[in-house]
């Protein structure tokens, strides 16, 4: 787990110093290399176990400049190459295409390899059902069926036609869509694919934070890519239908170059199935909008509460739409 992330500044340059650790309070099992938090499995990547196939793809991380491990704490701490590249959150639609494809190709690659299947020692696996199991324990379910709580949030702007069926239906679909997305072919993925953690770089894109990578399926990283582009008000709500239109072609197109010729429902369906990882995201709006200090991601004070919790209503009715065609298109291919 990560302990602490600084920026050093020396001159006119600048390095990361990352510090990794056990989780404190012994919460994890320091000998569980495929947990999600797993302290080692970021050092082990960017100290040269970055797959091939990515690299190939033209996907890096950051640059490890030197590591120091300290064994008497279990940290280590990671010198790294301050990424000043292009961030994501500057990217045109055209730029979230170009990485696409790029993950696609490594993805693609990976899937025929079987790297999916025998993954690295280093490999998360079951992340989404961890993940899951971590955060869904926090929310109270039944303020979904509270005619209150969503009188209070319409307030703050979470509101609008359709938006309780789709949080009822990312909670009640929460087994289907799990196992739809542990189902669809395997690959090595990133997982924690979002614009704060992508840059582009000339001829290559850089992704940082690879703490959570390991076993997924095809697309499954779209699947967290596209709601947290504007869950976290990155991009507006208004690219939505446009953002997955251009990451899913890109993505597909990314497949075919690395080879593979599966059916790219089956991709479709595992990165419509993703959207049961945002299934508390409901819950958890009723449960803020009514707090007297309005906090986002990070806990940072909310500017504009409105705008949040309207953009949030509009991904997850979204989402809503995902995950019926998710349940739409596996009853096609059964």
């Amino acid at each position: 787990m990560t302990r602490g992330v600084w920026r050093l500044r020396g001159g006119d340059r600048s390095i990361i110093l990352k510090v990794v650790g056990p989780l404190p309070g012994g919460a994890t099992d320091p000998d569980d290399r495929t947990g999600i938090h797993d302290r080692r499995r970021e050092v082990e990547i960017l100290d040269g176990g970055l797959p091939v196939a990515y690299r190939t793809a033209g996907i890096r991380g950051p640059a490890l400049l030197r590591r120091v491990d300290r064994p008497a704490t279990s940290q280590t701490a990671m010198f790294l190459e301050d990424v000043t590249s292009r961030p994501g959150a500057d990217w045109s639609l055209v730029e979230f295409g170009v990485a696409a494809r790029r993950l696609g190709r490594a993805q693609g690659r990976m899937a025929l390899d079987g790297a999916g299947e025998a993954p690295p020692g280093w490999a998360s696996r079951s992340f989404l059902r961890r993940y899951l199991d971590n955060v869904e324990r926090r929310e109270r379910w039944s303020v979904i069926d509270d005619p209150d709580a969503w009188r209070a949030a319409a307030t703050v702007g979470f509101e609008g036609p359709g938006l309780r069926d789709a949080a009822n239906r990312l909670r009640a679909w929460r087994v289907e869509l799990l196992a739809i997305v542990e189902a669809g072919p395997r690959t090595i993925c990133h997982l924690d694919v979002w614009p704060s953690n992508l840059f582009a770089g000339t001829d290559e894109t850089i992704m940082i934070d690879w703490a959570f990578a390991g076993v997924g399926g095809l697309g499954e990283d779209l699947g967290n890519l596209v709601p947290d582009s504007v869950f976290d008000l990155i991009l507006p709500s208004s690219v939505l239908v446009e953002l997955d239109r251009t990451l899913f072609e890109a993505y597909a197109a990314g497949l075919r170059d690395s080879g593979w010729d599966g059916d790219l429902r089956r991709v479709r369906l595992t990165m419509c199935a993703a959207a049961v990882k945002y299934g508390w995201v409901g819950a958890a709006s009723l449960r803020n909008a009514g707090e007297a200090v309005q906090t986002g991601y990070g806990g940072q004070a909310l500017d504009d509460p409105w705008r949040y919790y309207s953009e949030r209503a509009t991904v997850v009715r979204f989402l809503g739409g995902w995950a019926a065609e998710a349940l739409r298109l596996s009853a096609e291919l059964r």
